[in-house]
């Protein structure tokens, strides 16, 4: 038998794994304006009324965009999720895929793997 000490809560959870890189909010304003994302939507999040404009605009397969609103100011995070890994893609190849679209959108941050849960 198992006795779990600290907080211990009903809710339940999920969590996912994504190779990804944090940006500030302008470089993802100027991202989500390159991929196509509605401008009201952009200005509407630069104006704190929403938080719908990473679910508007167009990634490639298998990629995700997330807000962390953990911390102030908030920061979006985007990549690709572990699950999207191809059965003949190498690790290697998966990690690359994430660097070459971060580059060719002018996002200098580095990726690395990151643990997100999400309460439900």
């Amino acid at each position: 038998m198992k006795i779990r000490k600290g907080f211990v809560s009903n809710s339940s959870s999920s969590s996912f794994c994504l190779y990804a890189a944090c940006i500030e909010l302008e470089e993802f304003y100027a991202l989500a304006e390159k991929l196509g994302a509605p401008v009201h939507l952009i200005e509407s999040e630069r104006e704190g009324e929403s938080l719908e404009l990473s679910y508007e605009i167009k990634l490639p397969k298998g990629f995700e965009c997330t807000v962390d609103c953990g911390e102030e100011p908030s920061y979006y995070i985007i990549g690709r999720t572990y699950e999207s890994l191809k059965d003949d893609e190498t690790g290697a190849e998966f990690k690359q895929s994430v660097v070459n679209f971060l580059k060719e959108h002018g996002i200098e941050s580095k990726p690395k793997f990151i643990l997100r849960e999400i309460y439900i």
